[in-house]
């Protein structure tokens, strides 16, 4: 069984329980990714926060938070909505790095050009638990 990425989450696992073990949903990141950039963010992430694994929305609002920091760097005398939306488009010239890829948005604002993961439901073979194991990544 497939599903899309807003079924990526703990609630899956603790609401389906065993019947969702082999269950495969998308996202566009996933903590055990080797890249540097994902080890680095998730190294970061835990000494921030005390320990714990990032999920994919803390990617995205690391990412989101990012792009607009650069955006507000390339423009740094805003003074109107519009000074800002024209800082944004800087972006679509010359996009910001994410953590995955470079954050490039289309001719409506959404974001494009983002690899995806496919994630199985996984049974963790020393503790018994259900989990979810990254099993494929494309760009």
């Amino acid at each position: 069984m497939f599903a899309g990425d807003g079924a990526y989450g703990q609630d899956l696992i603790a609401q389906g329980g065993d019947a969702v073990e082999g269950v495969i949903v998308t996202s566009f990141w996933h903590s055990t990714l080797t890249d540097a950039n994902s080890k680095r963010f998730t190294v970061r992430f835990g000494n921030l926060f005390g320990g714990g694994t990032p999920n994919a929305n803390a990617l995205q609002a690391y990412d989101a938070a990012r792009t607009l920091i650069e955006a507000l760097r390339r423009a740094p005398q805003l003074k109107t909505g519009s000074d800002v939306r024209a800082a944004l488009e800087t972006l679509r010239k010359t996009p910001g790095q994410g953590v995955t890829a470079p954050v490039r948005f289309d001719a409506n604002g959404d974001v494009v050009g983002r690899p995806w993961v496919g994630i199985q439901v996984q049974r963790n073979a020393s503790s018994g638990t259900l989990r979810f194991q990254a099993i494929g990544y494309a760009k």
